[in-house]
């Protein structure tokens, strides 16, 4: 940790063991503002343009997940429960 560097497995856990919490993150927002209505409440009025904005915010960090593992391996294979890493491994 304190060298601020990752072996090859470390890296490969870190994209593929965290990969459910960043993709399904942005539903679970959207599911929440669902909840929300206009004109309820003060707190409410505020958390809707908040919400709205960090699915986007949200929704970029499950992008750019997907495009460094596909930059570290030059292969992957995303499904809509696991980012998978394909036949070319991390460090190679």
């Amino acid at each position: 940790m304190r060298e601020a560097t990752l072996t090859s497995r470390q890296a490969e856990a870190f994209l593929v063991d965290g990969w459910p919490v960043v993709e399904q993150f942005p539903q679970y927002m959207a599911m929440n503002l669902q909840k929300l209505r206009y004109g309820h409440s003060r707190g409410q009025d505020l958390a809707r343009p908040y919400m709205t904005r960090n699915i986007r915010v949200e929704q970029n960090h499950a992008d750019n997940r997907v495009d460094w593992a596909a930059a570290l391996t030059g292969q992957l294979l995303v499904t809509s429960r696991k980012l998978s890493i394909g036949l070319a491994t991390i460090g190679k």
